[in-house]
């Protein structure tokens, strides 16, 4: 068996399938990141307690963190990642008409569990998504793209001071596109890691079929 040439970052776009995964990938982490430490941040600015509004919505990562394990056993990463995106839009939209009260504390606290929940299966996502030649360097762009996120969001944060309705606009606008992007990109839930650069670009487009017997096929040699 010949060896299989070492991959770069270059081959995260050199190629459509690589390309399109990377694109959709990379925003799916900016959008989290976004949502996570700006809408953390943003309770801060909602009424009540400052103190309790920060303890709130951070204790509730816990029970993201918590939720994302039994998920992972039972729901495609695909799945999670769109559903839940979904979810911290709808609750981070819901803001700009709830701004007061316990209700805003609420929904912006699920809010942060959604996007927390997406935050942890990102990192999984990712490493499943790519083959091993080029997996270091996907996280390494996607993890770059979610530190742009993080800090862009204090900047939303601050859109408070002009209209009380922008932030959560803001916010709740980026998991919407994260989530359609999501539907471009393939299910990798019971799949074989892939190895080489062609395995990575060949998988998802019709079937994993293919690239599971090249696997199989492999370890039985």
């Amino acid at each position: 068996m010949h060896q299989a040439r070492k991959g770069n970052i270059l081959d995260l776009v050199r190629t459509p399938n690589l390309r399109r995964n990377t694109i959709c990938m990379s925003f799916n982490w900016l959008v989290c990141s976004y949502c996570f430490y700006g809408v953390s941040q943003y309770v801060g600015q909602l009424s009540g307690n400052v103190f309790l509004n920060v303890a709130a919505s951070a204790s509730v990562t816990l029970v993201g963190t918590l939720l994302s394990i039994p998920l992972m056993k039972v729901m495609g990463r695909k799945t999670i990642i769109i559903v839940f995106n979904i979810v911290c839009a709808v609750c981070l939209l819901s803001l700009s008409f709830v701004s007061s009260g316990w209700l805003s504390i609420t929904l912006a606290s699920i809010g942060v569990v959604a996007s927390f929940i997406v935050f942890v299966l990102v990192y999984l996502y990712c490493s499943e998504l790519f083959p091993t030649v080029v997996r270091n360097a996907a996280l390494g762009v996607s993890s770059m793209m979610a530190r742009v996120g993080s800090m862009v969001a204090p900047f939303i944060v601050g859109l408070n001071e002009v209209a009380e309705w922008m932030p959560p606009i803001a916010f709740g606008v980026m998991p919407i596109i994260a989530a359609v992007l999501c539907f471009f990109l393939p299910e990798t839930k019971g799949c074989h890691l892939m190895t080489t650069i062609e395995e990575g670009e060949n998988f998802g487009k019709k079937s994993t079929a293919p690239v599971e017997a090249g696997v199989k096929s492999m370890e039985t040699k």
